[in-house]
């Protein structure tokens, strides 16, 4: 109790751990259709302007421009960090030059199973192209959503399920990931 009261009145910043991290080659298509699995996260797609001459991969499909970034996965990077609020985790969404396209963040409603089990094709790297720090992630408005994947002919669509419930906790723990960027659940705006 003494330890407690000690550091209440510290800044939240003391409470911070350095991030864990590890990265991960994957293919799009396996990122397409691990990301079913999940359930609930929150999705934040970069504001960032996608690069037209970049070339899609081939057999995918994305129903809707908000998840065209997940296409172009090339590597993951998944981060940890500890804070006065409790452990956060998140996942970016790399291309193949190293910049982040979106990030997942994890929610009690996510499957933790699934999203410690990463694509089955993944593989661990020790090097992955570094983004460059003056241009840091900037996210767009966060999505709460949980993604669906399905055979369309002979390629895989990504694309939205439309979300479960989610708990109480949930819904805390997503309003705080979103901070101050409003959280979208299929284009509304959860107060």
């Amino acid at each position: 109790m003494y330890g407690w009261l000690d550091t209440f009145f510290c800044s939240p910043r003391a409470w911070f751990v350095e991030p864990g991290e590890r990265s991960l080659h994957v293919t799009a298509s396996a990122l397409a259709r691990w990301l079913p699995l999940l359930g609930s996260v929150v999705y934040v797609p970069s504001r960032a302007e996608v690069d037209a001459s970049a070339r899609w991969p081939d057999g995918l499909l994305s129903e809707s421009p908000l998840l065209t970034p997940l296409l172009r996965t090339h590597y993951l990077r998944v981060l940890g960090i500890v804070s006065a609020d409790g452990p956060r985790e998140w996942i970016e969404c790399l291309d193949a030059c190293g910049e982040i396209l979106a990030q997942l963040h994890l929610l009690p409603d996510t499957d933790y199973l699934a999203w410690d089990n990463l694509p089955d094709e993944s593989q661990m790297i020790a090097s992955r192209p570094e983004h460059g720090r003056s241009r840091m992630f900037r996210g767009a408005a966060a999505h709460l959503m949980r993604f669906r994947c399905q055979p369309l002919a002979n390629m895989l669509c990504l694309g939205e399920a439309s979300p479960p419930r989610i708990s109480p906790l949930g819904r805390v723990v997503a309003q705080a990931i979103a901070g101050s960027q409003p959280l979208l659940v299929q284009g509304l705006p959860v107060l």
